[in-house]
């Protein structure tokens, strides 16, 4: 994954601002599990996903933005759009694997709804485990 990204603080104020996508090694498969898929699917403001017979889903690309500021988190995804949708992650032709794509008009969220839909993934996973 390559990431990069600044950081800026003033006066009590800060802002993040993150960019990151995937890079294919030779040898390296391109797997995500269950509970990092449910983490996104989460952040994006996504239904949660439902496990169906695999614990681990292919992907083709990871391509985005995170941007926190004035205590507000936005996510974008790049790889393309789809009616009104933004796509963060593709699945690979013929395996088993995912799309996540996020609403361009409901993409920002306050922090403490951020961190409500984290903890309740993760509450989720545990429950399911």
């Amino acid at each position: 994954m390559n990431i990069k990204g600044q950081f800026n603080i003033s006066k009590g104020k800060f802002e993040i601002e993150t960019f990151f996508n995937s890079v294919k090694k030779k040898g390296v498969k391109q797997l995500m599990n269950l509970g990092a898929i449910e983490i996104l699917s989460s952040l994006s403001g996504g239904n949660p996903i439902k496990h169906f017979g695999t614990s681990n889903f292919y992907y083709k690309d990871i391509k985005g933005k995170i941007l926190i500021k004035d205590n507000h988190f936005t996510i974008e995804g790049f790889i393309g759009e789809k009616d009104g949708n933004q796509y963060i992650i593709t699945k690979p032709f013929l395996l088993p694997g995912i799309n996540i794509l996020i609403n361009k008009n409901r993409n920002t969220i306050e922090l403490d709804e951020l961190i409500n839909r984290v903890n309740l993934a993760i509450k989720r996973i545990k429950e399911r485990d």
